[in-house]
């Protein structure tokens, strides 16, 4: 994945929605963190765990750190040619956009810490009482990050949806 023009998607497969969903259930009430990472057509999700607890106010319910394993591993592939695609994270609170703290741990700068990358948060919603996870795409654009469309892709490649940013449910 690359950067996303002004008017294009972010294209994930349904299955990393459903793995990524499964990993904020497992994790909830804490933000699960992780990585969607791309090397030519090969994907694949690294799973990390959240440390924020360690480091004090907020708590890991509030906030994420990625821990220094995953940290070593995602860079350890870097090295050998894979790439952060996207970044993903939760808000068990329901709120679906990306938070003050994530921008600004997202754009330290001024710039992107992960150029090209973009975010998704998965939100737990009040409104899905199935447990469902809605999702927000997030891509870099005129300066910032601002809600992007997201297109959700069968793993044959043919697109099989196209979601509006904050509506792509998973149960």
């Amino acid at each position: 994945m690359r950067a996303i023009p002004a008017g294009c998607d972010l294209i994930l497969v349904a299955s990393e929605l459903e793995q990524i969903g499964q990993h904020a259930h497992r994790e909830a009430p804490r933000e699960c963190c992780g990585v969607i990472l791309t090397r030519g057509t090969g994907r694949q999700i690294i799973e990390a765990k959240n440390v924020q607890d360690l480091f004090g106010p907020p708590s890991a319910e509030r906030a994420f750190r990625v821990d220094d394993g995953s940290l070593q591993r995602i860079l350890t592939l870097c090295q050998d040619g894979w790439r952060v695609a996207v970044i993903y994270h939760s808000h068990t609170n329901g709120f679906p956009g990306l938070s003050a703290r994530d921008r600004e741990a997202a754009v330290p700068a001024g710039r992107p810490l992960y150029p090209g990358a973009e975010y998704l948060v998965a939100a737990k919603r009040a409104r899905h009482a199935d447990g469902a996870w809605t999702f927000s795409a997030y891509a870099w654009e005129r300066g910032e990050y601002r809600l992007a469309p997201l297109t959700v892709q069968e793993a044959s490649g043919a697109a099989s949806e196209n979601l509006a940013a904050s509506d792509a449910p998973l149960g």
